[in-house]
């Protein structure tokens, strides 16, 4: 019976839970619009934040304007300070025209993106994949210019484990 006492009982395993952060992410020209921390087991935990670079196309257009050259440069010197990190550019588009074309012109946005930062700043061609979503995840409204104009943009995912 002594014995017993001093055997401690075992704790049942944490269960994951999802906890909102907030984190400098970058220069301001890299604008984080969310980032959380999940933690999936006791000892993994998995940083990720969704980055808009502030690129935004004319319509029916896959090229990036030399305004935007410095929003995609900060994204190319946080992937250079953080070596690990593997990103996932996602293009998007407004309503106007099919939606077969609008899926492949905004894989096209996002192509233009890592072609960029792999031609332009060396980022390796490993750590970068392009989606495109076409018109599925609108963030303004289609039924004016202004709102159209905003849909047609390219975001970041960046993870880290």
């Amino acid at each position: 019976a002594a014995a017993a006492s001093l055997i401690a009982p075992v704790a049942a395993a944490p269960t994951p839970v999802t906890t909102p952060i907030n984190v400098e992410m970058a220069p301001p020209s890299v604008n984080p619009t969310s980032t959380s921390l999940v933690v999936t087991d006791p000892y993994v935990i998995l940083n990720t934040a969704v980055i808009e670079l502030k690129i935004n196309f004319d319509t029916d257009k896959a090229v990036i304007k030399e305004k935007y050259r410095g929003n995609v440069a900060a994204v190319a010197e946080f992937l250079k300070a953080f070596p690990d990190l593997e990103i996932t550019v996602e293009g998007h588009t407004d309503d106007v025209g099919k939606d077969d074309y609008n899926k492949k012109l905004s894989l096209r946005r996002a192509q233009a993106v890592v072609d960029m930062l792999t031609k332009e700043f060396a980022i390796g061609k490993d750590r970068l994949h392009a989606v495109g979503y076409g018109e599925e995840r609108p963030i303004a409204s289609n039924k004016n210019a202004e709102g159209r104009a905003k849909n047609r943009r390219v975001y970041a995912k960046l993870a880290a484990e």
